[in-house]
């Protein structure tokens, strides 16, 4: 059976296992704003770029960890969302799932020069914006590169660590956020296991109906840098993310290059420093970030979150793990199974940033390797 194919429950472990490394050997991380009150606050997530939408803004409501260290997330799925430029155009978004709302495929566009700002009303008529913020340029991914580690003896027998380098404009400043997506694509869209006590158990896995594809990345993760002491010149080095060594075939990676606001930047680097130095989710709670949102007739109130507008380049490559000695380690989960076709298939369930049924771009069944430096 195709490792990479196999599952929902088989790809989300091992999703969270190469997220739980990108953290913890990149110093890249989470950000989780834990407040000092038990009031519930707006939580906006948002962003709109140069490249086709749609473009998504996610709501809800967060409080502080209560007794039982259980965090309240209340989504918010009933409010008018709208994004704005700087010339009169505009679009309402539209309710999907899980507190996100969307613009069309071929709606509002995201133009560098122009400015955006998101307005906010709720059910019980408050308004809220955030300030404008220009949609700088970005410069291209010139180059993306992954480097192994053997760290045999330890439960793993080695890592892979993918770097991003790119040329800075000069006699500007610049400020750059980079994320990425790994896309697996999967034969089955459910795998699911019955039989306990004496009754032997058996893992079944049920077909995906089409082309599916499971996402892996890491959502709320902070990588930022600023051109201050490199303006003008190659940036080089920046570390992406880091993925284990698990299996031969190869692993496709989309990284993101995203140009944002100084505003953004120093939002971003408080969230990061603030994250890096609090230790642990059992101590005391820091203080709330300001982001670039407001009440727009309670300017004391307390916003959390940021929208803002970049320019954005990819660049997708396979990277390939076939030039190890060593074999890889063996994934947590049954490598035997049975193809349940008793209900037929199952269509791929669209989740944004955690599966599609979409084939990304620059997908290809027969890729180009790009090369790991052992």
């Amino acid at each position: 059976m195709g490792s990479r194919s196999l599952t929902l429950y088989r790809n989300r472990l091992t999703g969270v296992l190469t997220v739980c490394l990108v953290v913890l050997t990149t110093c890249i991380t989470p950000f989780d704003p834990e407040l000092t009150d038990e009031e519930p606050k707006l939580t906006v997530e948002g962003l709109i770029t140069d490249q086709p939408g749609p473009y998504r803004v996610k709501l809800s409501y967060s409080t502080t960890y209560t007794s039982g260290n259980a965090k309240s997330d209340f989504t918010i799925y009933d409010a008018k969302v709208i994004i704005k430029d700087d010339v009169g155009n505009e679009e309402q978004l539209t309710y999907t799932k899980g507190g996100t709302y969307e613009t069309k495929a071929d709606g509002i566009r995201g133009e560098v020069g122009r400015s955006y700002s998101v307005q906010i009303e709720l059910s019980d008529g408050k308004v809220y914006e955030s300030v404008p913020e220009m949609l700088p340029a970005v410069p291209p991914i010139d180059t993306i590169y992954a480097e192994y580690r053997d760290i045999s003896g330890e439960f793993l027998q080695g890592e892979f660590d993918v770097f991003v380098e790119t040329k800075d404009p000069k006699d500007e400043e610049n400020y750059y956020l980079w994320r990425w997506n790994n896309f697996e694509r999967l034969d089955y869209c459910r795998i699911y296991t019955t039989g306990s006590g004496a009754f032997k158990l058996v893992t079944y896995a049920v077909p995906c109906c089409g082309i599916c594809f499971d996402i892996v990345n890491c959502p709320g993760c902070v990588n930022v840098a600023a051109d201050k002491l490199m303006n003008g010149n190659r940036i080089s080095r920046v570390q992406l993310l880091t993925f284990p060594y698990d299996d031969r075939k190869p692993y496709f990676v989309e990284a993101e290059q995203y140009s944002v606001s100084k505003a953004a930047y120093e939002y971003w680097q408080m969230v990061d420093h603030l994250t890096t130095n609090s230790g642990g989710v059992f101590d005391k709670p820091p203080i709330t970030i300001k982001g670039n949102l407001s009440n727009a007739t309670d300017p004391d109130e307390r916003v959390l979150g940021y929208f803002g507008a970049s320019g954005l380049k990819t660049k997708s490559v396979y990277f390939s793990r076939r030039g190890i000695p060593a074999n890889p380690y063996k994934k947590l989960w049954y490598d035997d199974f049975v193809e349940d076709k008793r209900f037929g298939c199952l269509e791929c369930e669209e989740v944004a940033g955690v599966r599609t049924g979409i084939t990304p771009a620059h997908w290809d069944d027969a890729p180009t390797y790009y090369p790991v430096v052992y």
